[in-house]
């Protein structure tokens, strides 16, 4: 029988293998390692391998795992044929283009997404992710779902996909049904309508708490099993549970784009961006963009935290508490780092995680502080004025929860202070990438990040992991204390 690898939008399958040891490779090559597995009864007692297989018993798997089949297929030595049942739509723009002109490295990323029809697209953040998406739906001219993972990138992305195409823009999200040829949704909206319990995963992410009638459910599905054209950005959430059920359930969709600055997960199954997009087709980093004068240099300042006094349990939430969120010491470094920045005439940006600490840092600052303080619990219309009030200058300072670690644009920014960096190398990059938008010809020099050598248990080796993530890109600039430097020569 011929071995036949039949390719839909969504789901592909093998058909007619039967050697098994060719079965287990395939499995074993689609498949991840759950974190924390190693310490499962189930691991412990039953055989299980602790990995998490995307190939299923019937031989069916994510299409964008294709090209890793056929892969091992030629490792060995087996013959197959393609039957690819996609159809592929001809890029065919029409009305008129009133957004921006692009620079050329957007229209370049443009022109790869026509050519390669799906893929990864890592774009550092700064690189106008949103211009680059509305060139592409525009040229693409076809039935369009743009999913984003925050209530504030909803709107951002409506409003600029409004501003650069002469068509309707549809929202659903926030309260808002409105379905369109070219549609932007939050993925948590769409998941409610695919599935009653909708996990978001471990993400930290803006909630959309708004679910939709039954009937606006129904047309939702249709939206999404109907779309031509697929775009998720910030597709590093692609293995968020919500996400995974649009995916499997978009049927329509040849075309599947995933846009991301840090298109990798921490937790290792990055093999699901690859499940739901393919393989990576560009790859543009900060230092491409500041050497070019697109992006500002960006200058780190490793501050050192002294140990504490006393002992600290090797317990991740004794640690996070004393350490982190109540460590006195460490929260006056922090705040007094903030204050010099004001003092140089900064606009800066502090970032905490959890609220508790937010208020211990609000509480710490001066009473003559213009500042704005930014939850979830804000409303969208609350975040947006905000942001319209530091754009004109009439606040000096933002602290923010983690609901601005994604996405949000606020070009004034010029300098970052982490007050809970944590262990994620993806959120370090796009934090970062949150005050290097912008260019010397709009008066803005550079950024200062304003980060931190803790030193407890847990802490010390995320604080060595999110410096050598910084390291990857060549034009970041550093400034070490003797501390760090040390730590660094010992782990090599």
């Amino acid at each position: 029988m011929n071995i036949v690898i039949e390719i839909n939008n969504a789901k592909s399958k093998i058909i007619g293998l039967d050697n098994l040891t060719v079965i287990d490779a395939l499995s074993l090559s689609l498949s991840y390692e759950i974190g924390g597995a190693f310490f499962s009864w189930k691991m412990k007692n039953s055989g299980w391998d602790g990995r998490n297989r995307l190939l299923t018993s019937k031989q069916e798997f994510p299409t964008g795992l294709v090209d890793r089949v056929e892969r091992v297929l030629k490792s060995y030595d087996v013959k197959y044929t393609l039957d690819d049942r996609r159809k592929y739509t001809t890029p065919k723009s029409s009305g008129k283009w009133k957004g921006l002109d692009l620079y050329d490295y957007q229209n370049k990323i443009v022109q790869t997404c026509l050519e390669k029809k799906k893929g990864m697209v890592k774009a550092c953040t700064g690189a106008g992710k949103s211009l680059i998406i509305s060139k592409t739906v525009y040229e693409y001219n076809v039935p369009t779902v743009i999913y984003v993972i925050s209530t504030d990138l909803l709107h951002q992305m409506h409003d600029d996909l409004k501003n650069s195409l002469d068509k309707p823009i549809g929202m659903v999200g926030d309260g808002v049904c409105d379905i369109q040829d070219v549609t932007v949704c939050s993925a948590w909206t769409v998941g409610k309508a695919f599935s009653k319990k909708v996990i978001k995963g471990d993400e930290d992410v803006s909630p959309d708490k708004w679910s939709p009638s039954q009937e606006q459910r129904d047309s939702i599905r249709e939206m999404a099993r109907s779309a031509k054209l697929l775009i998720l950005d910030e597709a590093q959430f692609a293995a968020a549970e919500s996400i995974k059920i649009i995916l499997q359930n978009s049927t329509g969709a040849a075309h599947r784009f995933g846009f991301s600055g840090t298109p990798w997960r921490s937790a290792g199954d990055d093999i699901l961006l690859e499940a739901a997009f393919g393989d990576a087709i560009c790859d543009l980093k900060s230092s491409e963009l500041i050497k070019l004068g697109y992006l500002v240099p960006a200058h780190f300042v490793f501050k050192t935290i002294p140990k504490l006094s006393e002992p600290v349990a090797k317990n991740w939430k004794t640690v996070k508490s004393k350490y982190i969120v109540n460590n006195e010491v460490r929260n006056r470094i922090l705040i007094n780092e903030t204050m010099k920045l004001m003092d140089i005439g900064r606009k800066p940006l502090l970032l905490f995680k959890e609220h508790a600490h937010g208020k211990i840092l609000r509480d710490m600052l001066p009473s003559n502080i213009n500042y704005r303080y930014v939850t979830g619990k804000l409303s969208t219309d609350e975040r947006n004025n905000v942001r319209k009030e530091f754009q004109e200058g009439k606040v000096d300072l933002i602290i923010a929860s983690s609901v601005y670690d994604q996405g949000i644009n606020l070009p004034a920014l010029d300098a970052l202070i982490l007050a809970d960096p944590g262990k994620s190398t993806a959120k370090a990059l796009q934090r970062v990438g949150r005050v290097i938008r912008g260019n010397k010809s709009s008066g803005k020099k550079d950024a200062i990040i304003i980060e931190s050598f803790n030193q407890a248990h847990y802490v010390n080796k995320h604080s060595h992991g999110r410096y050598q993530i910084y390291k990857t890109e060549e034009a970041f600039k550093f400034k070490l204390g003797d501390e760090f430097k040390t730590y660094i020569e010992k782990r090599g």
